[in-house]
């Protein structure tokens, strides 16, 4: 899949979680629908989040590098079997995938590696919510991520062969979401 149609699903995706109605109301306050901020090693990423019950949720996210040759996204179905004391704790699971197309010179040679691959990931996250309106939420994730993806490795023009990459098993992520719908 390139990059483009990529951000463009991921992007459709968003527009319509914004704009969806509400299927039903579990409780008073819900749906709960956010504008997302992920900071991460390479970049600022974007997303939403939205609970439409107090049970049930989704999410999508997009993490572009500084340089904006690279992308990170995935798309996360949420469940709070709890109901929230200090902060609501949530299981998810999510697909997503990434792209990456880096160039660098080292000694008068042009190294070039494009790959993109597909990832799962299984977790658990806590969300606090702050704020007057209890409107700002600030989450933690922890979980399991599978994904890898295979590359050409070519220095100046000539394919010496290729390159797998893994990601690491171990998933931490962190998340501002401003619930912008809250009362």
């Amino acid at each position: 899949m390139s990059k483009k149609l990529s951000l463009v699903l991921v992007l459709a995706l968003a527009v319509c979680g914004v704009i969806a109605p509400a299927a039903s109301y579990a409780a008073e306050g819900y749906p709960m629908r956010s504008v997302t901020v992920m900071p991460n090693f390479s970049g600022i990423g974007l997303g939403t989040r939205h609970w439409e019950t107090d049970k049930y949720g989704w999410g999508v996210e997009i993490m572009p590098s500084w340089e904006f040759n690279d992308f990170i996204y995935s798309a996360s179905a949420l469940y709070s079997p709890f109901p929230p004391k200090k902060a609501k704790q949530y299981f998810g699971v999510g697909i997503g995938g990434f792209s990456f197309d880096e160039s660098m010179s080292l000694m008068g040679d042009t190294l070039d590696l494009k790959y993109s691959g597909a990832t799962f990931k299984v977790f658990s996250g806590w969300e606090w919510l702050k704020g007057i309106k209890k409107n700002q939420g600030l989450s933690v994730e922890v979980g399991l991520q599978f994904g890898s993806a295979s590359a050409d490795f070519v220095v100046n023009g000539t394919n010496l062969g290729k390159v797998d990459f893994t990601l690491p098993v171990l998933y931490v992520g962190g998340t501002y979401a401003f619930y912008y719908n809250k009362k």
